[in-house]
């Protein structure tokens, strides 16, 4: 028994990679490790020290990966102020409603701030079929309005990306 506990202690542990700014490179909406080319699994940090307005200030971005794409919270500071902050969300059923309208190769869904002001991002990748404005409104009726109501989000905004483009449609929320 106690050496399956140090396996899958050790699995674990060894899991879990720390990143920092260089470590990472964003290809097709997936993060990579620039030094293996595999997937991002794990914690990333980058702290970057940026000459602005005369004066250095501290941008910090902090987030999690898993199998290259982004979960859970995430926050993003300048000199020591909450800029933007968010959540990676997981609805598996909006998700598979997107990837059968849209044939894409990835969907991502995000409850996204600045300060009080929120926004449901939905990010469409490499779609084969592109969502149209009717089907636009019949996913925010039927999925996402209570989304918004849940995370106090007040705005829609469906992206898509086609052959590097990225389009956006948004929508307020009444």
């Amino acid at each position: 028994m106690n050496k399956l506990l140090i396996i899958l202690l050790s699995l674990f542990l060894f899991s879990c990679t720390n990143y920092d700014c260089d470590d990472l490179e964003y290809r097709d909406g997936f993060q990579y490790e620039k030094m293996t080319g595999h997937l991002a699994n794990g914690h990333y940090k980058c702290i970057e020290n940026r000459n602005s307005g005369g004066g250095n200030s501290e941008h910090v971005t902090d987030c999690h990966y898993k199998d290259g794409l982004g979960i859970g919270k995430w926050t993003y500071e300048a000199q020591g102020q909450l800029i933007h902050n968010g959540e990676y969300l997981d609805y598996p059923d909006l998700k598979a409603l997107l990837k059968s309208k849209t044939k894409a190769k990835i969907i991502e869904i995000e409850a996204w701030y600045e300060g009080s002001y929120g926004a449901l991002n939905i990010r469409i990748f490499s779609p084969e079929i592109s969502l149209d404005s009717l089907s636009s409104l019949s996913i925010i009726e039927n999925y996402t309005m209570k989304i918004c109501s849940e995370y106090k989000l007040q705005e829609i905004k469906f992206s898509q990306k086609i052959n590097n483009d990225w389009s956006t449609r948004t929508f307020q929320v009444k």
